[in-house]
């Protein structure tokens, strides 16, 4: 059998929790987000699609680093010296003579022909970039769909 002094006293507690638990809560209207703007915060906010683009940006530096082989080859030298002679011979009682000798050169280098090696390996840092075009592509749609 129950106690209805019992049953008042937990109805009381329980309306004062209540009480006290909405006099804290913010008074005002809820908001939601629409599916559309739900999809754009995920697609300009998450991490995992900054970390794919992020991939995919060095990835595409690659390419150009590829395509230096078509460059020339530029080197330079230069070098200087000191240099003192002394004569003496007996009679004429000797001569001395500096000179200071230095030396310059550039060279230029444009291959014509490097076994195709420039060739294939531009094209493999294209591909390379395709691929992680789509890997991004893959990543967003999971991402998307997750947010959806």
């Amino acid at each position: 059998m129950r106690d209805r002094g019992t049953d008042r006293l937990r109805w009381g507690v329980g309306l004062l929790a209540l009480s006290a638990i909405l006099a804290c809560a913010p008074i005002g209207t809820a908001e939601a987000e629409t599916l559309k703007e739900a999809l754009a915060a995920t697609y300009k906010f998450n991490p995992k699609l900054d970390a794919a683009r992020a991939t995919l940006r060095a990835v595409d530096e690659e390419v150009p680093r590829a395509l230096s082989g078509y460059r020339p080859t530029v080197t330079g030298n230069a070098d200087t010296s000191f240099e003192r002679t002394t004569v003496r011979p007996p009679p004429l009682g000797g001569s001395t003579s500096d000179s200071n000798p230095r030396g310059y050169s550039v060279g230029l280098v444009q291959p014509l022909f490097r076994g195709f090696r420039v060739v294939n390996t531009v094209a493999e840092a294209e591909a390379t970039v395709r691929a992680g075009r789509e890997t991004l592509r893959n990543t967003e749609q999971a991402v998307l769909l997750e947010a959806a």
